[in-house]
């Protein structure tokens, strides 16, 4: 290896300053660099950044043991002390007034004698009264819950037997200001053509770590607007002031199934390939889109119904929110997604967002709604099974690799070493890095864990996965053992390396065209990873492309095992003379490769003119971009190339062609 190569080695495997330059940008080193606005990575990442901040919130006071109390249908959930079964909620909305006012009967089921109170939590400020089925109030106090909820304990007149149930009446009042709601959905009041958007207006026990419920939900609006809500519609009345009341009912046990939304929306009703009806709450300015709408969720139910299961529940209803909501959150049998993807359509700049955007929230109907995470660890399986879901089937619809491209973080792995987690673990829900975590890293391991076991056999998987707890909160090992059933073999190794350590793959590429004394010609490939104590090895397989000089390309794979510092060498015959060896062409790994013998971008064993040529062809590629005041801001090319990028400052330019011309002639190293 001469000095070039030890250089480029040195300051991109062991983080050493060689190679640097003024303007390098600091995202090679792990720091932070924003994403370029106004691209379509940006959007998806900023619709990301909000249901996180909505959606992956711990409950105060979960713990992994309260967590693991959780059993298929939610059978041991009575192992809890006693937990909230069923909750009528009539919901009252003043035009007036910034407040929903909910009057809620709640079905109490109490598994152990001696439960002597109950324990809610909410927003701070809230004010609630208790009552019991008969009218006769009960003492309630209020305590703090850290600097955004608080708690509030409900005195029982009596001690309940165990195995019992009784009913409670609450009266609670929520100020809505359209900011952060305390769990899982923006609560808030707006002017205009949306009235009303709530989530959670329900009571949250705070010490069970699962409270799933069913639910019916009572809306009352002005005589002018429409409610839509999560589950089955069951038909609208119109109240002696003149206003109306919105039914809806939800049969199934969810922990998060009283969102709703008031507009003054239409409703049209389509039905997916299995005859599901799917409702879609529009305004005006897109309901000449809802067609279109129910044609493509449609399309992605049936995607889903033939690799992941089939559709779990009997409808589903797509409600539009205004332009501020900002991106897309999923309960059961219902979504909510902000206006612009409601117009959405084949032959317009939106279809790619809609498509995004919507496949990942329809997806968690699937991914923690029918089966959700069962403690902090498991998170991936909600929202990184829902996002490589959605990347499964943009890549079939669209024709193109696009979204789980910008997700492979081998572009530039942003998440320095010090705020990296596992992905599986606890501590991942609350990190600064949770979304390059669990969205990026998280839907690019479970599309390479489909790639090592294949299509077929993950399929298989899914659909095992969901029978088994379908209705339940499953955890990552039982993932795994549900896929080593149906692969027949053992994927401890995967999981581990992938789900329960650091960082990605570092490899040095070379590869040498031998023309043998037959007159053959074959391909000899070498690999090495680093020797670093922050740099594991790993094991993968290696797509490798070879393009000949008159005969069709060749795809092969590489077995690479997880060893430091130990060249792994193998040759593959191929039919004519070689002109070009791409590794990972398609980035199906998460990983950072470098060149062997520097110029030698197309991995041809020589620089020469064809890498002149294929320089010339990648030149204005980068992950970099420059403009406005001359900051730097990462943007997700997906034809770039690090191989190419001889001066490592995330850019393929005319530095880089100038350095290739230093090497002009080199051949590589005889392995």
């Amino acid at each position: 290896m001469n000095r070039m190569q030890l250089l480029i080695f040195a300051s991109i495997f062991l983080n050493l300053p060689a190679l640097a330059q003024p303007g390098v940008p600091a995202f090679l080193d792990g720091a932070d660099m924003p994403t370029l606005p106004g691209t379509p990575f940006a959007h998806r990442r900023a619709w990301q950044d909000r249901e996180a901040a909505q959606a992956h919130r711990p409950l105060p006071g979960l713990t992994d043991a309260a967590a693991a109390l959780a059993a298929a249908d939610f059978a041991n959930l009575g192992a809890t002390a006693w937990t909230v079964m069923h909750q009528d909620i009539t919901v009252d909305l003043d035009a007036t007034d910034s407040q929903v006012t909910t009057d809620s009967l709640l079905t109490v089921h109490v598994t152990d004698a001696g439960v002597t109170s109950l324990v809610f939590y909410g927003d701070v400020g809230e004010s609630w009264t208790v009552a019991t089925d008969a009218g006769v109030p009960l003492a309630t106090s209020v305590g703090p819950l850290g600097s955004a909820n608080s708690s509030y304990t409900v005195s029982l007149p009596s001690v309940p037997t165990a195995d019992s149930d009784f009913v409670l009446q609450l009266h609670r009042v929520v100020k809505l200001a359209c900011g952060q709601g305390f769990q899982g959905f923006l609560q808030c009041n707006t002017a205009g053509t949306y009235r009303w958007m709530a989530g959670s207006v329900g009571a949250t026990p705070y010490n069970n770590a699962h409270t799933p419920f069913t639910c019916a939900l009572h809306i009352k609006t002005a005589a002018t607007d429409v409610a839509a809500a999560t589950g089955l519609p069951k038909g609208v009345e119109t109240l002696p002031d003149g206003r109306k009341l919105w039914h809806f009912e939800q049969p199934e046990r969810s922990e998060h199934n009283d969102a709703f939304a008031v507009a003054a929306y239409q409703m049209f009703q389509g039905a997916s390939q299995q005859n599901q009806p799917i409702r879609i709450f529009t305004t005006n300015d897109y309901s000449g889109n809802a067609s279109t709408m129910a044609k493509f969720v449609s399309d992605v139910l049936a995607f889903y119904g033939a690799h992941l299961a089939q559709f779990p529940w009997t409808d589903l209803n797509m409600i539009q929110l205004s332009p501020d909501f900002g991106g897309g959150e999923s309960f059961l049998m219902g979504v909510f997604a902000i206006e612009s993807v409601f117009g959405g359509a084949p032959d317009n700049q939106g279809w790619e967002e809609t498509n995004s955007l919507l496949s990942h929230e329809i997806a968690h109907q699937w991914w923690g709604n029918f089966v959700a995470p069962q403690g902090t660890a498991d998170v991936c399986l909600s929202e990184s099974m829902a996002e490589f879901s959605s990347c499964w089937y943009t890549e079939n619809a669209l024709a193109n690799r696009g979204q789980i491209l910008t997700n492979n973080l081998s572009f530039a792995y942003t998440v320095a070493i010090t705020d990296d987690k596992p992905v599986n673990s606890a501590a991942v829900y609350s990190a600064a890095k949770y979304v390059d975590i669990i969205y990026h890293k998280g839907s690019v391991v479970l599309d390479m864990l489909r790639r090592e076991v294949g299509d077929a056999v993950m399929t298989q998987a899914l659909g095992d996965y969901t029978v088994k707890y379908g209705r339940d909160y499953a955890t990552l090992a039982q993932l795994r053992a549900v896929v080593e059933a149906a692969y027949g073999q053992d994927l401890t190794w995967f999981f581990t390396q992938w789900f329960s350590r650091v960082g990605l793959i570092h490899a040095q590429v070379s590869a040498r065209a031998i023309h043998q004394a037959d007159g053959s010609w074959t391909v000899r490939v070498r690999v090495v990873q680093p020797s670093d104590p922050k740099i594991k090895p790993y094991r993968f397989h290696l797509p490798i492309h070879i393009e000949t000089i008159g005969d069709p390309p060749i795809d092969l794979a590489m077995a690479v095992s997880a060893v430091a510092d130990t060249p792994q060498i193998q040759e593959f015959p191929v039919p004519s003379a070689p002109l070009r060896v791409k590794c990972d062409w398609q980035r199906q790994l998460l990983r950072k490769f470098v060149v062997g013998t520097p110029g030698d971008v197309n991995l041809s064993g020589l620089v020469d003119g064809s890498d002149l040529i294929d320089m010339a062809y990648r030149q204005g590629r980068g992950v970099v971009h420059t403009y406005g005041s001359g900051k730097s801001f990462f943007f997700p090319d997906t034809a770039w190339n690090e191989l190419y990028d001889l001066t490592v400052d995330g850019l393929v330019n005319g530095a880089d062609a100038d350095a290739l011309n230093d090497w002009f002639g080199t051949e590589a190293e005889e392995f």
